[in-house]
């Protein structure tokens, strides 16, 4: 009943939606490229509709440089539901459900068998919601796209695989809260050439609310809601190891024999790096090296020739880089990895770690900084008064000031803002 690309029949699908209605629990047999619809029943009252459909639907779509080509079903469901005084109903609750799971087998150039990568794919997502109702009903819509990458490790200690969710939420008592719909991607966590059951999961829900705690119900009441979900699969867009090294030269394979795609771009070229005394004296050491625009460069050191560690990231100019880091007497040396993309976005500023150190009669306020922060250097006066004294915009690498004493005690405060 299935066809050799992995869908399901509208027959079939038709019946699986008719026979899930009652039950909650069939996702745990889905097996690869397989779509399970599952329409749950309202706790109480009474619910209009509470319906979904799947249109086999096959899309083509090209996804940036890499040229990626993936056909699958869209999944299209809604669920909706009214209240209303003639059927004195205090509470409608309609759900719908859409489960898909596949298994997915990367081969990486340069990456042994076994090797746990993570691997982009890309859905693109187009949700909506509509509400009707008097204030003193509440009523709620929400559509949700969610993606996990099952556990490969059966180490009940090992971390939790890549987890990520989309989501768009409205209700007549809360403000909307939503992502921005289109291509939505999701990381999942495979073995490279090595199948695994079900290594990616898709789950999506369209779900409403009326009535419920909060509604204040009156002589005479009607509500409403609506949330509907349309998701199309794209393809794989990337694939990094789990140390976050993105690779270039890789493949995809399915059991549902849906076509993830494949890239074989020309990485990028890691530039000359040129490490040398630093003007800031002993303390410190310089790094130069030629950039691009499109790409950012993580910064590495190893203190036994073997093993690689994080120091920073540098994001491209398209012009010659020159940053200061710290002598570290442990370090043997550093190393460029160049990446594409503008470095990290990170969500929230980072504590500023100070290193204070004495030079001839001045004293010099050193730190870290991040490409991403804004940095302002205060001095704390006995009264506890901030007075800044100098901004500063990180670039990735080390910043100091120095200041004559004027004081016997003096305290300096760095504050980290994003950009």
């Amino acid at each position: 009943m299935r066809s050799r690309t992995g869908y399901l029949s509208p027959f079939l699908l038709a019946v699986l939606a008719w026979l899930s209605a009652a039950s909650t629990h069939l996702s745990a047999a889905l097996e690869n490229g397989e779509v399970v619809v599952n329409a749950e029943p309202p706790a109480t009252g009474q619910t209009s509709t509470a319906a979904q459909s799947i249109a086999l639907i096959v899309v083509d779509a090209p996804i940036g440089s890499a040229a990626l080509l993936g056909p699958m079903t869209a999944i299209d469901h809604r669920a909706s539901g009214a209240i209303n005084s003639a059927a004195f109903q205090s509470f409608s609750l309609a759900t719908s459900l859409v489960d898909f799971v596949d298994n997915l087998v990367v081969n990486a150039e340069g990456i042994a068998t076994g090797t746990q990568l993570i691997v982009e794919v890309g859905w693109t997502v187009n949700g909506a919601v509509s509400i009707s109702s008097p204030p003193q009903i509440t009523t709620r819509s929400r559509v949700l796209l969610e993606a996990a990458g099952i556990d490969l490790d059966p180490d009940p200690e090992a971390p939790p695989p890549p987890k990520q969710s989309w989501t768009r939420d409205a209700s007549n008592f809360v403000p909307e809260v939503s992502d921005p719909e289109g291509l939505v991607t999701f990381e999942f966590l495979v073995r490279a050439g090595t199948p695994q059951p079900g290594n990616i999961r898709l789950r999506t829900v369209a779900g409403i609310q009326c009535g419920g705690p909060g509604s204040n119900i009156f002589s005479s009441y009607l509500a409403s809601a609506s949330a509907d979900l349309t998701v199309d699969f794209v393809g794989a867009t990337r694939v990094k190891t789990a140390e976050d090294i993105e690779l270039y030269r890789w493949t995809t394979a399915a059991a549902s024999a849906l076509d993830y795609g494949e890239r074989d771009d020309d990485p990028p070229a890691t530039p000359v790096l040129t490490v040398g005394p630093s003007a800031g004296g002993p303390g410190f050491v310089n790094l130069s090296w030629d950039t691009m625009i499109g790409e950012y460069y993580l910064v590495q050191a190893t203190t036994d020739n073997s093993g690689w560690g994080p120091v920073t990231e540098v994001r491209g100019t398209a012009n010659p880089v020159s940053i200061d880091l710290f002598q570290e007497d442990t370090v043997l040396a550093y190393r460029l990895i160049p990446q594409f993309g503008i470095g990290n976005p990170d969500s929230s500023p980072r504590r500023p770690v100070l290193r204070i150190t004495k030079e001839a009669a001045a004293m010099r306020v050193a730190w870290q900084t991040n490409h991403w922060e804004q940095y302002s250097l205060n001095e704390i006066s006995a009264n506890g008064i901030a007075t800044p004294l100098n901004p500063l915009s990180g670039d990735g690498g080390v910043h100091w000031f120095d200041f004559t004493p004027a004081a016997p005690a003096r305290i300096f405060q760095v504050s980290a803002t994003l950009k």
